[in-house]
């Protein structure tokens, strides 16, 4: 993966002028998906999920759970920008 193949969606969702520096591939764990953090604006960051697999046309837990423990007062990292269709999803450092 190079910052050039997601700079596109983070200036789509966020509309985030080209301030993107690097994105650092995070270690693994059991999981199918990979994380990258991502330098924004000089001090800011964010983090890149990407799914094995796009879940176009599903629900993917991951969002149903954030989002239900967000409802009930529990500090959960912002979602910024989810499309299906690439399996990407970018949420709060």
């Amino acid at each position: 993966m190079t910052v050039s193949n997601i700079e596109p969606f983070l200036e789509l969702v966020r509309g985030w002028p080209g301030g993107l520096g690097n994105a650092e591939k995070l270690p693994g764990d059991a999981s199918d998906r990979e994380f990258y953090r991502l330098r924004i604006g000089g001090s800011g960051s964010a983090i890149l999920m990407v799914l094995a697999e796009p879940q176009e046309g599903r629900e993917l837990p991951f969002v149903n759970i954030r989002n239900h423990l967000a409802a009930i007062g529990v500090s959960v990292p912002e979602l910024y920008a989810y499309d299906e269709r690439k399996g990407l999803l970018l949420l709060g450092d």
